[in-house]
């Protein structure tokens, strides 16, 4: 018998980074189908990545070509309740960083691009639901949307083409230490 972490719900480990299993979450739950005009690229394409006139969802740091993102990226984890019943079991968060992203030649942030983007990823948290435990997010028990900024540069300037926002999403979920 080995003494070992695991969720509950699974029986081991998390075996995905928590970054790939919320940038998956927010893609299979993406509302955007039939937007037109000039917000038709915030429609759900067929493919998270590879298509470079709609909007690409991924792991990872910006691309510096790419017109609309929605990025994730691991943050900070942190226990949150401690106990200590024979077993030890320990409320966890890992924040994860969601960027939404867009790249429009001239604008002075006149387009509704990044403000559906962002209405979106509070949606898509906000409606997190885990009751049976199945599926890509099994283990994850609530998803706490804390907020959002605007990133702005030193470079920025009234020409400003580059418009992001930076959400921290909570994911928290349980683990218990002992022989299983």
């Amino acid at each position: 018998m080995t003494d070992v972490w695991v969720v509950p719900e699974l029986g081991t480990n998390f075996t995905e980074n928590f970054a790939v299993m919320l940038i998956n979450h927010i893609y299979n739950n993406w509302s955007y189908t039939s937007l037109t005009g000039g917000e038709e690229g915030l429609n759900k394409p067929g493919t998270m990545t590879g298509q470079s006139n709609y909007i690409e969802f991924r792991p990872g740091i910006k691309d510096e070509f790419k017109t609309l993102q929605v990025l994730a990226l691991q943050g900070r984890t942190v226990t949150v309740d401690h106990l200590q019943t024979g077993y030890k079991r320990e409320s966890m968060t890992t924040q994860v960083w969601v960027t939404t992203l867009i790249k429009v030649a001239e604008i002075d942030d006149q387009t509704s691009l990044l403000r559906k983007m962002d209405q979106e990823i509070g949606r898509i948290c906000g409606q997190y639901r885990q009751a049976n435990q199945t599926g890509n997010m099994a283990g994850i028990k609530d998803l706490i949307y804390e907020g959002n900024d605007r990133i702005f540069g030193p470079k920025d300037a009234f020409n400003k083409s580059d418009w992001e926002s930076r959400h921290s999403i909570l994911m928290w979920y349980e683990l218990a230490h002992g022989v299983q």
